[in-house]
């Protein structure tokens, strides 16, 4: 792979995810990992970079400090040219990878999510926030946690269950308060899509909500006791628990049936850490875009 170009040593590494069901050679991932720090000069555009962090993540496969470090330091240089998904992919990866961004590189992306904030769809949104509350941050930039609400409030109305839950447990997580009428567009919205609601959406959910001491907006509550109880085979014991536990804390009568379906095998005491389920996969950009090839390094060219 030494005579690979940029653009084919990502595209060989995305590859590689992609298979992953098929299986993969962590020794072909340190051999391209090898090459790319032996690699002089730049290397990464706002593309790559999301796509070699998001292909890593994807593989559960930890890259080293000193790549790390070098896509780090590349990545001021192209902020400008990150979009809305490569914005989204790179702050779920770091999350994937258990791996908090540097100041620099994590007030950046935020910035340019500021700027490019109407380019983002729910599942950006709620991939960003699901990331930042896996890193334990702390929101303290109103402007972008504004930016956040605002950008999601105009398109609640595509948001998904997970989507919803996803983004009330990262609330919760970071213990940011919501605006009651984002709280209440997302109760409307989750109610308009009960049927399609899962356990672990549900879970996640109350669990949110507990966490901002909140209460589910105009009927939700029912009507999600009703499909917590329509899918209660489905739950574990855990996700029973978290439930009950959640009703409980929030003091909200339990309807008849979920006496029945849920207590017997409710195990959760409140105290461990209850953790949302992240979309199954980012949205991924191939490396090759549709609008457009985009050049690098003198060759043309995430989820």
């Amino acid at each position: 792979i030494s005579s690979f170009n940029p653009q084919s040593l990502v595209t060989l590494l995305w590859a590689t995810a992609k298979l992953q069901q098929q299986g993969f050679s962590t020794k072909l991932l340190d051999h391209i990992q090898s090459e790319i720090l032996e690699r002089k000069g730049k290397f990464f555009t706002a593309q790559s970079v999301a796509n070699t962090l998001w292909s890593f993540a994807k593989v559960k496969y930890e890259p080293s400090p000193l790549l790390i470090d070098r896509i780090q330091s590349e990545i001021p240089g192209q902020l400008e040219h990150f979009n809305a998904q490569e914005i989204s992919n790179t702050f779920w990866a770091f999350a994937k990878l258990s791996m908090t961004p540097n100041d620099d590189v994590m007030s950046g992306l935020q910035h340019e999510m500021v700027l490019k904030r109407e380019d983002f769809t729910s599942q950006g949104v709620s991939n960003v926030l699901w990331s930042l509350a896996k890193l334990s941050f702390v929101m303290v930039d109103p402007i972008f946690s504004e930016t956040i609400e605002t950008q999601a409030s105009s398109i609640v109305n595509t948001f998904s269950p997970q989507e919803i839950a996803n983004t009330i447990w990262a609330y919760g997580q970071m213990r940011m308060q919501p605006s009651r009428r984002f709280l209440s567009l997302l109760s409307r919205q989750a109610t308009t899509r009960i049927s399609d609601w899962k356990p672990e959406e549900i879970s996640g959910l109350l669990w949110g909500l507990v966490k901002l001491s909140r209460h589910p907006e105009g009927d939700l509550s029912h009507w999600i006791q009703r499909q917590a109880v329509q899918q209660s085979a489905s739950f574990t014991d855990q996700g029973r628990g978290v439930v009950v536990w959640a009703l409980e804390q929030l003091n909200i009568p339990f309807i008849d049936d979920m006496l029945e379906k849920f207590i017997p095998d409710a195990e959760y005491d409140g105290e461990e850490n209850y953790v949302a389920r992240e979309n199954e996969e980012a949205p991924f950009q191939d490396p090759e875009r549709k609008n457009g090839l985009e050049f690098y390094g003198g060759t043309s060219n995430g989820v």
